[in-house]
């Protein structure tokens, strides 16, 4: 019998992770903890911007289900949304960290809607359901 085979689960899960385990789980390109980061003042400001100059901004994540449903609910209403995905930008991680600053939510989608807060994608098909959304779009 090997020495793999004769280990307990317990002792086996009290093993360290091998060296290239480790490797690939940190080659992920994140800031260092505790590592300064400059607030960009382009993001408060691009935000501000975004929600006035358009009449949809979905702030989403490229990965998110939730995110997909809400960009294709404007999809099907013929809505053109600007949609910036933040798992793609270099500082996305400041603009959700603004957004939560300014809406209260950390979680996205983060749905504006003619310049309102509407919230997440359940805010968003609710206000969808309920006529709200078409009332805000003029639709």
């Amino acid at each position: 019998m090997t020495m793999l085979a004769t280990l307990t689960l317990s002792a086996f899960a009290a093993m360290p992770a091998p060296r290239s385990a480790l490797v690939r789980l940190s080659s992920a390109p994140r800031a260092m903890p505790g590592a300064p980061r400059a607030l960009s003042i382009m993001s408060v400001d691009a935000i501000n911007t975004l929600v006035k100059q358009n009449d949809v901004v979905v702030f989403s994540k490229s990965f998110c289900p939730f995110c997909a449903k809400t960009k294709n609910l404007f999809k099907e209403m013929n809505v053109n949304a600007k949609v910036l995905e933040l798992d793609l930008m270099t500082d996305g991680d400041i603009y959700q960290s603004e957004l939560l600053k300014m809406t209260g939510q950390k979680t996205v989608p983060n749905v504006f809607v003619k310049g309102a807060h509407i919230g997440g994608n359940d805010d968003t098909q609710k206000a969808r359901a309920s006529g709200k959304l078409a009332e805000l779009l003029g639709k």
